[in-house]
């Protein structure tokens, strides 16, 4: 799904359903709080995420201050700076979470897996991890906050489940015993 208005119209419809729940689920401490609109609603903001994992660039910064602020201004009118936008990140990270919930698959089998026998099934692990990493760029280096870590993480699982071709393991009755 590389169409970025379908992308922004699914993640838009999800959070008109999913932030009045939000809100009204929320602890507070008594005293009135102040919530201000930011300049990119959180529709939006996830709409970037995923077209960060979907689009395949390797570093958010590249991809904000080359892709999305020269060729997406149209797209994205009230665009932040690029230090404002990273501030922002960590509020999309429950939400798209609970997007993840809508758009996975149903399991086909093979859910839980104890890891004693995947040492000896490395090559089908390095697999999944090799899909993950080249479709999505997941990969786990450093990041400089865990929120962040986490919705760089979620945005590439979610960015995985929207793409049309996935790659299928051929895991027959057999081998899953020996799993």
């Amino acid at each position: 799904m590389h169409d970025i208005t379908e992308l922004y119209w699914l993640m838009d419809d999800f959070c008109k359903k999913f932030e009045p729940i939000l809100n009204a689920q929320l602890l507070t401490d008594g005293a009135k709080q102040r919530i201000r609109a930011t300049s990119l609603s959180l529709a939006e903001l996830m709409t970037l995420v995923v077209l960060f994992h979907q689009i395949r660039y390797r570093q958010f910064k590249s991809f904000y201050l080359h892709h999305v602020c020269q060729h997406l201004r149209g797209e994205f009118p009230t665009l932040p700076s690029y230090s404002r936008c990273i501030e922002l990140l960590p509020r999309c990270a429950m939400a798209l979470y609970a997007f993840f919930g809508t758009v996975k698959g149903e399991c086909s089998g093979v859910c839980i897996v104890d890891s004693t026998p995947l040492a000896r099934k490395r090559s089908l692990v390095e697999t999944v991890f090799d899909q993950l990493k080249n479709l999505c760029q997941i990969e786990h280096t450093r990041h400089r906050s865990p929120l962040n870590f986490i919705v760089n993480l979620l945005g590439g699982i979610v960015a995985y489940c929207l793409t049309p071709s996935k790659t299928k393991l051929a895991l027959h009755s057999s081998n899953i015993v020996t799993l």
